[in-house]
């Protein structure tokens, strides 16, 4: 089973970059190949990629602005691999994340298995998401239990069956893609033990507040026809939230004032999926 990993960058955080890769080629299990797709508007150095390994290594560009989604897509298309493991450059994996995947994936004959994401902030490592008990179309419309950029490990048919990662829906096409694997009654399993860590920083991210507003909006849009009225509302709630980041209009401000309030009298304030009993902390980054 050939493994490809597929990592979008703006190319402007060489240092984050330079620790996911050392996450990957510390893994139990090696991939077969790396593909770093650039976002941004500068060419990566070539001899940060020239690591200590013998794992090749493609470093591909794409449009500057494109968007995360279709760095992912393109990296996906270029793959050699027969599985396709997704990890953002700011991110790392845990050292047994690669090999407890593919053996989730090969024992529960599933096509997608998504690991347990951590919080990595200074150095220090909590519980963040799972998405075990809550793998149901209804639950990643609107929480996400438990799908990022950082923890997806799918075949690479599959993923292109389903048309990859949707592009007007940042930073919600983590989530929209689980959707559509349920939706077509594909096999989607989780392994807890497979940690992903998401780095919780300051720096210049993959989506900005501007782009996640449309993509939340979008998102509301495609989806509310499925969904209840307080559910709608904590969508609405969402794209307006990153709208007021975006402008710090006073009129943003107060749409997000207002569902906020609604959110709260219709019981439906944001929280986190956590279901697996213990954190491990035997996994620490590097």
């Amino acid at each position: 089973m050939r493994i490809s990993v597929v990592i979008p960058t703006l190319g402007t955080r060489s240092t984050y970059l330079e620790e996911a890769l050392q996450s990957i080629i510390e893994q139990t299990l090696l991939p077969n190949e790396i593909i770093v797709v650039n976002n941004g508007p500068h060419p990566i150095r070539l001899d940060m990629l020239s690591m200590a390994t013998e794992l090749p290594i493609k470093n591909l560009r794409t449009v500057y602005g494109a968007g995360v989604a279709q760095a992912r897509n393109v990296g996906a298309t270029f793959a050699n691999g027969d599985v396709v493991a997704f990890l953002d450059d700011d991110d790392l994996w845990g050292e047994h994340y690669l090999e407890y995947s593919l053996m989730e994936l090969v024992s529960s004959d599933s096509k997608c298995v998504l690991g347990r994401i951590d919080k990595l902030v200074d150095g220090v490592v909590t519980k963040f998401f799972n998405a075990t008990g809550h793998l149901d179309a209804h639950s990643f419309m609107v929480m996400n239990p438990g799908a990022t950029g950082s923890n997806v490990l799918i075949y690479k048919d599959t993923f292109l069956e389903v048309g990859g990662y949707d592009i007007a829906l940042p930073p919600t096409e983590d989530g929209a893609l689980i959707v559509s694997l349920l939706d077509l009654g594909i096999k989607v399993s989780v392994n807890s033990d497979a940690q992903a860590l998401m780095r919780i920083h300051s720096n210049e991210r993959l989506t900005n507040p501007r782009s996640a507003a449309i993509g939340f909006k979008a998102f509301y849009l495609k989806y509310r026809g499925r969904l209840e009225i307080r559910d709608r509302i904590y969508l609405i709630w969402k794209y307006r939230r990153e709208e007021f980041k975006a402008t710090r209009s006073l009129i943003t401000l107060l749409w997000f004032g207002f569902y906020s309030f609604l959110i709260i009298v219709c019981n439906r304030r944001p929280r986190t999926y956590w279901t697996h009993p213990e954190a491990n902390s035997g996994e620490k980054s590097k």
